[in-house]
């Protein structure tokens, strides 16, 4: 005999800006995971498009994230000291497919890609500049995409113990161009395949709860 339908509980939260600003993703998601303990924690908005094939409105996975803003400055130029770090297994795993059968949800919208190799950089700043975009493209080529709240959700994700992604449409291309209506199409988007991947609650049912199995009565 079956054991009756299986669903997914999800929970939505926003948070400020940035990643250590008060309200920001580090205390929002240590208080949210603490409270409501779930499987995996994914950070859904917008971001700012890297590289020479990444456009407008399409969909960014994270699969690396860098922090960029630590640097060691010396007269010979600059020394990375930020993070390089990787999905953990479960969802590194479940990118691979993500968007098998998801269809963009607006009509005439053209075509969305959806970047699975993403290499996120993340850090303080809002950039809106064609030229520190160039100088970043140059010191991190394998990345697509850049924004600020993924390295306060891997902060706190890391210290909880627990899987985390960040799923972002694209904008702008961090060039000083953005304009209001890409930022909600972009993040209709990143939310369109953020559902699509949520929708089959079989995949997430051997996943264990924030500190171990939970169940709300």
């Amino acid at each position: 005999m079956g054991t009756g339908p299986t669903f997914l509980k999800i929970a939505v939260m926003k948070c400020y800006p940035g990643p250590l600003a008060p309200g920001g993703p580090l205390t929002t998601v240590t208080n949210g995971v603490e409270v409501l303990r779930p499987k995996a924690v994914f950070c859904v908005g917008f971001c700012g498009g890297l590289g020479e094939n990444v456009g407008l409105g399409d969909v960014a996975i994270l699969a690396k994230l860098r922090t960029y803003s630590s640097v060691k400055v010396t007269d010979s130029g600059i020394q990375e000291r930020g993070l390089a770090v990787p999905l953990e297994r479960n969802l590194l795993s479940l990118i691979k497919n993500a968007d098998d059968g998801w269809k963009a949800p607006l009509r005439d919208c053209g075509e969305v890609k959806v970047r699975k190799d993403g290499v996120y950089l993340s850090g303080p700043e809002k950039v809106e500049s064609e030229e520190r975009r160039k100088e970043l493209v140059k010191r991190f080529p394998d990345a697509i995409a850049i924004e600020m709240e993924g390295q306060g959700l891997f902060l706190a994700a890391h210290d909880l113990k627990i899987e985390w992604i960040v799923i972002k449409g694209v904008s702008n291309l961090a060039d000083g161009k953005e304009s209001e209506s890409w930022k909600e199409f972009a993040s209709v988007m990143a939310a369109s395949l953020t559902a699509h991947i949520l929708s089959n609650p079989i995949v997430f049912k051997n996943w264990p709860h924030y500190k171990g199995e939970y169940e709300v009565a």
